[in-house]
């Protein structure tokens, strides 16, 4: 918001009275937001003075004037001026360059003006990076209800309420960490923010495998930023077990919503400290997920392997199917069928549940693949589908039928494969996801370059190349590489340079809910345009 102009606003009151004030753009807020709090102000010659006063005061600074019209509910305009005219003489502000000075005033008289629950509470609710949820506030204020400290906190500006979640401005949120400093709890709280967030992971480790997937990810994607000092808080204060659990819990939320590169940098923050099996079990399964996420396929072979090794150690099971499956798909994709047999083996003697079953199932069918026997593969296909469906896991079930439509590619079943790669689009829509896309995309593609489309294929090979760079995740699997490497080149030479190259510009620009519609006029469901 552009700093309103009071430049010589108390002289003009005093000469011109009210008229000269209502017409200032720093007084309009200040009235406006007075009037929201409950007061409406009549300007008169008495307090006209006294609001061009607290204007000039405030040096037209948008969100110091709503912070002292937040108090105009309970105190008239000369009383807020008395008390920035204390605050201004305060030794903590009067050397500070005049904004400064200004905005530090005003939050230090709002400040005052609480009760001790809400200054307690407002100096920890400073450790949110970002919007937090009730709960999280009421983990940070202890014992008692936080909603009536919470509640005066909201009237009085200093924390605003949007769709049931909560934030501070910045320059609020700073002031307040201060306030969290001298007051000594720093460390309590960041140690009872990193436990709510520690919590939060832990119940989304099985939210984000399910029909609730996308719910789990909206909450996580909300909460984003909150995750991320949470990791910082651990591995500060010397706990990188529990950072490798939290990524171990939630990988698949860092894959799915583009934040492949982020998280994997975490956890090679987190690998730098020792470990014990448990940890180092988290460690590298979130690693194999995160890798085979961003297209490193040997990576992920390597974590896999590591993973599965230390989860035996731990004697933890979950970890253990999680690493042999991903073990078992990065190897069969780099060819390495004995050590996918083996691990295959392994998992199918464990208790998984329906994400072990319906993503082991793919990579047998995908083993089957590559050694030749079909009817087994799409047999192995079924059985994943029906565990897909059952979990209801979005991304899943997205997964499953992407490596279905490659499967009736292969057998020139153009129509089945489009049924699926349609369905998968429109989970990946669902969820907000972008891993799956990417193979869904290139995937449609080639049907339309089968079709005779040229220019609608350079359009979605364009549309899967931006979301891949977009979301940090690549295509592995061998033969959908293989299909678009086919294709592609064909479909440029079709077109000539300049055709291919305004259909991939225009490509690059699709939306991921234009892709429905795009992939109907593949079959002639829908009409161009």
């Amino acid at each position: 918001m552009r700093r309103p102009d009071t430049s010589g606003l108390c002289k003009r009151a005093h000469a011109r009275g009210g008229e000269a004030v209502a017409g200032s753009p720093a007084a309009q807020v200040f009235l406006d937001r007075a009037r929201a709090a409950g007061r409406p102000l009549a300007l008169t010659d008495g307090t006209a003075a006294a609001v061009a006063a607290i204007c000039d005061r405030l040096g037209g600074l948008p969100l110091a004037l709503e912070l002292a019209a937040a108090h105009a509910r309970f105190l008239s305009p000369a009383l807020l001026l008395d008390r920035l005219d204390a605050a201004t003489g305060s030794p903590l502000v009067r050397d500070l360059p005049t904004r400064q000075r200004s905005m530090r005033q005003t939050l230090d008289w709002s400040h005052d003006l609480l009760t001790a629950a809400e200054q307690q509470l407002l100096r920890r609710l400073s450790v949110f990076a970002g919007e937090f949820s009730l709960d999280a506030a009421q983990q940070l204020a202890g014992d008692g209800d936080v909603v009536p400290a919470l509640a005066g906190l909201i009237e009085q500006s200093l924390v605003l309420a949007e769709d049931e979640r909560y934030r501070m401005l910045e320059p609020i949120r700073q002031y307040a960490s201060a306030r969290l400093q001298e007051s000594g709890e720093t460390a309590l709280v960041a140690d009872r923010a990193a436990g709510f967030f520690t919590g939060l992971a832990s119940a989304a480790r099985g939210g984000l495998r399910t029909a609730d997937q996308g719910e789990w990810l909206d909450r996580l994607h909300r909460d984003h930023d909150n995750l991320s000092a949470t990791l910082r808080r651990l591995i500060d204060r010397g706990d990188p077990g529990a950072a490798a659990v939290l990524l171990a819990d939630t990988w698949l939320y860092w894959a799915l919503r583009g934040h492949t590169v982020e998280g994997i940098a975490w956890l090679e923050r987190v690998a730098s400290s020792p470990l014990r099996p448990a940890g180092a079990a988290a460690l590298h399964v979130g690693l194999a997920g995160l890798r085979f996420a961003s297209g490193d396929v040997p990576g992920t072979a390597e974590a896999g392997g590591l993973a599965a090794e230390a989860a035996r150690s731990a004697g933890d099971n979950d970890l253990l199917a999680q690493a042999l499956v991903l073990s078992a798909s990065a190897t069969v994709f780099l060819g390495e069928l004995g050590r996918a047999v083996a691990a295959l083996t392994e998992v199918g003697r464990l208790s998984g549940d329906g994400w072990v079953r319906a993503h082991a199932g793919m990579a047998r069918a995908q083993l089957q693949v590559r050694t030749g026997d079909l009817g087994a593969a799409a047999a192995a296909m079924g059985e994943a589908e029906r565990a897909a469906r059952e979990l209801g896991s979005a991304f899943t079930l997205a997964t499953v039928l992407n490596v279905q439509a490659s499967l009736a590619l292969a057998a020139d079943d153009d129509a089945a494969a489009l049924d699926r790669w349609i369905e998968a689009a429109a989970l990946a829509v669902e969820v907000g996801t972008t891993w799956t896309f990417v193979y869904t995309l290139p995937g449609l593609a080639v049907l339309a370059a089968r079709s005779g489309m040229p220019e609608l294929a350079a359009e979605l090979f364009a549309a899967g190349s931006a979301t891949a760079e977009a979301g940090s995740v690549a295509v592995t699997y061998p033969p959908d590489l293989e299909s678009a490497g086919q294709w592609l080149p064909a479909v440029r030479a079709q077109l000539g340079e300049d055709a291919f190259r305004r259909a991939w510009e225009r490509g690059r620009g699709l939306r991921p809910d234009d892709v429905p519609r795009l992939a109907g006029m593949i079959s002639g469901r829908t009409a161009p345009g």
